[in-house]
């Protein structure tokens, strides 16, 4: 059953580079907000390479030998956002997403599920779900059906093409192939679900960064690409 409720935890996983100092002090922008106590109620969890093993093991054993047979790291943490927010809920933030605006952030997650798009694809910087949302129980019953070898449909067979990375492209081919685009538009005042994102330059030309808006007006995070 569906709880109508993010939880409050903010998740962020170890990447190899995530000591950087631009991303170091991306993740301290969440840290920092959470112990001033301006995401009231909110906690963090950092989870490491064996944590994630662990938590597949545990709570997916099905699902083990596949987890551990994707090829990359990269593979493995875009696989394991959506095990976790289907299981647990709660929010996935990347090392390199940097928070700006909190009063804007907390009125935007007021729902029971955020996805936000960049340039008509989805993007999965960030990535929020109460449990057992219909959508990421969706993912994970065809992740399954395809660790399993079962028979799948044509439309499955096309999204099995788009699979191989588990990001952003075969994210944006499973909803609009499931045809769950206004999956979680319960209240368009508050939240859309694929959102509009505005390109800016950072100072000095140097760095593209990207804000992302749900009203073009709040923004309160940047994507600190390269």
């Amino acid at each position: 059953m569906t709880t109508s409720e993010i939880p409050k935890v903010i998740y962020h996983v170890s990447i190899e580079d995530n000591t950087c100092k631009d991303k170091r002090s991306c993740i301290d922008s969440w840290l920092q907000e959470i112990k001033n106590n301006n995401l009231k109620d909110y906690t963090h969890k950092f989870w490491s390479q064996l944590d994630m093993l662990d938590y597949v093991t545990s709570r997916y054993p099905h699902l083990l030998d596949f987890y551990t047979s994707l090829p990359c790291f990269i593979y493995r943490y875009e696989g394991f956002k959506i095990l976790v927010l289907c299981k647990d809920g709660g929010i996935f933030v990347d090392p390199d997403i940097r928070l700006l605006d909190t009063t804007a952030f907390l009125h935007h997650v007021k729902a029971d599920i955020f996805i936000l798009e960049l340039y008509k694809s989805i993007f999965t910087g960030i990535m929020g779900s109460c449990a057992n949302h219909e959508l990421f129980k969706s993912l994970v019953d065809f992740i399954t059906k395809i660790a399993s070898g079962e028979t799948l449909s044509a439309i499955e067979n096309g999204l099995k093409c788009k699979f191989s990375s588990i990001g952003p492209t075969f994210l944006t081919a499973f909803i609009k192939e499931k045809n769950m685009i206004g999956v979680v538009t319960k209240d368009k005042d508050i939240l859309s679900f694929l959102c509009p994102m505005d390109k800016v330059e950072a100072p000095g030309g140097s760095e593209r960064k990207y804000s992302i808006m749900w009203d073009w007006k709040n923004c309160c995070i940047n994507y600190c690409g390269n």
